[in-house]
C-alpha cells in the first residue's frame, strides 16, 4: 500500500484498511472513549520476563514480519528511526513530536491501580506462556486539567527503550485517529509494525 501524499481523509482510509486486515482476528483495543496501549509479556522456563509491544509481537501473526528486540538504542534514538519513517508530510511528523513532548506532562503514573484487559481483548494465537498487559490508558477526551495518559507503574519501570518508544509513539498515532473518528486501534497496531519493520 502506497502511503505518499496523505491528508486527513486518506489517514483515515489508510488506518481503516490496516485495521480491516486484523478484523477477523482481534477486537477492539479502545472505543470512543479510549484506548489501551498494551505489551505481551512471556515467561521462560526460568522464570524470566520478557515484553514486547504487542503492535510487534503480532506481526509475525498475521502475515507482516518477525521483530526481534534490537538492543542498543536509546528511547529518543528509536523515536528518531520510527519517525523517519512516518510516510507523510512534515507537518504529521512535527504534530507527533509534539504529542511526544507533552506526553510525560499528560500523564499520571498508577502504582498497583486496575489496568485489566479486557476480557474481549484476548487473543487465540497468544502462547500458553504469555499474557497481554494493559500498559498505557489514553483518554480520548480529558478534563482540561486532567491526565489524558494513565500509565501502569507496575510495568512501565520494566521495559526497554524500544518498548517504552513504542508505546508513546501508538499512543500519539492514536490521538490523531481519534480525532478523526477512530473507535479502536488495530489500523494504529499494524501502522506501528510496519514502521517497525526490520531494518538493514
Amino acid at each position: 500500500m502506497k502511503f505518499d501524499n496523505l491528508g486527513k481523509s486518506g489517514w483515515t482510509a489508510v488506518l481503516g484498511a490496516l485495521g480491516m486486515t486484523v478484523a477477523c482476528h482481534s477486537a477492539q483495543a479502545g472505543n470512543a472513549e479510549g484506548n489501551g496501549g498494551f505489551v505481551l509479556a512471556c515467561t521462560a522456563e526460568d522464570g524470566t520476563v520478557t515484553r514486547q509491544l504487542f503492535d510487534y509481537a503480532r506481526a509475525g501473526e498475521f502475515g507482516l514480519w518477525e521483530i526481534h528486540s534490537e538492543p542498543g538504542r536509546t528511547e529518543d534514538q528509536w523515536l528518531d528511526l520510527l519517525l523517519s519513517r512516518v510516510p507523510w508530510n512534515s507537518y504529521r511528523v512535527e504534530l507527533y513530536r509534539e504529542y511526544l513532548r507533552r506526553f510525560e506532562g499528560e500523564s499520571f503514573h498508577v502504582k498497583n491501580g486496575d489496568f485489566r484487559v479486557p476480557q474481549d481483548t484476548n487473543e487465540p494465537w497468544i502462547p500458553k506462556n504469555c499474557r497481554k498487559e494493559l500498559v498505557v490508558y489514553q483518554k480520548a477526551n480529558p478534563s482540561p486539567k486532567g491526565a489524558r495518559y494513565f500509565i501502569n507503574e507496575d510495568v512501565w519501570p520494566l521495559l526497554d527503550d524500544e518498548t517504552r518508544a513504542g508505546l508513546k509513539l501508538h499512543e500519539g498515532v492514536y490521538r490523531e485517529a481519534l480525532a478523526n473518528g477512530a473507535t479502536n486501534s488495530d489500523g494504529v497496531a499494524n501502522l506501528l509494525a510496519r514502521l517497525r519493520e526490520p531494518f538493514g
